[in-house]
């Protein structure tokens, strides 16, 4: 098997593990600490907020710092985050507790690239097979999600507080098979999201020949 894509499954195993355990304890935790009952989901929605807002953000960084440093990058966020997280649950701070999961959906973002990226580590005719092996990779969520949650909800005085340390332990093992996958040169140079975050080109000149030609336009614009 490419090793490569057997980390990167990995990665993708433990990315859903903490997007369950993220489900899982948000709400609960905002339960107890949310000011008015119906703001209890609070957290649980900045996360998937968090994530929709960062999507330009990761076009960006990927297109400047290549695979592998972006995706490490996600992983520090999702690092601080989960730290961010137990702070606000020990401390009692609801608000901290919503901007910490709206900063965690940075992650989310991020490593919804995963199985985009397996098609570049693998040859042409294996494609399909790639893909296919890292989106399994996540199945390792299905079942270590639900579990951690539960092993780690009274691990400290304050319930759930030592789920989001586990999900530090769970970034930092992401991002030891992160830095064991070798990504080729033309991934790590790719211009396309790049393309895409760039504003509208400046209004060109107009000639005869432009006014008369529309399309010439629009091919220069592009």
């Amino acid at each position: 098997m490419n090793q490569n894509l057997a980390l990167l499954a990995l990665c993708q195993g433990l990315f859903l593990t903490n997007n369950v355990v993220f489900i899982a304890i948000n709400g609960l935790v905002g339960l107890q600490l949310a000011p008015q009952g119906w703001m209890a989901t609070l957290p649980v929605m900045g996360y998937v907020v968090g994530g929709a807002l960062s999507t330009a953000l990761v076009a960006r960084s990927q297109a400047l710092w290549g695979r592998k440093v972006s995706f490490q990058a996600g992983l520090l966020v999702a690092l601080l985050s989960a730290l961010l997280c137990a702070w606000a649950a020990v401390g009692r701070h609801f608000w901290l507790l919503c901007a910490a999961t709206v900063v965690a959906g940075y992650y989310n973002a991020n490593a919804q690239l995963y199985r985009f990226a397996a098609v570049e580590l693998a040859p042409p005719h294996a494609r399909e097979r790639a893909v296919s092996l890292v989106l399994a990779g996540g199945l390792i969520g299905a079942v270590a999600g639900p579990y951690l949650a539960r092993v780690t909800r009274t691990l400290f005085a304050v319930p759930f507080a030592g789920a989001y340390l586990a999900l530090v332990g769970v970034a930092l093992l992401s991002m030891a098979c992160m830095a064991g996958i070798r990504f080729p040169a033309a991934a790590q140079t790719s211009l396309l999201p790049l393309l895409i975050w760039r504003a509208p080109c400046a209004p060109q000149r107009r000639s005869a020949k432009q006014h008369s030609c529309a399309t010439d336009t629009v091919c220069r614009c592009a």
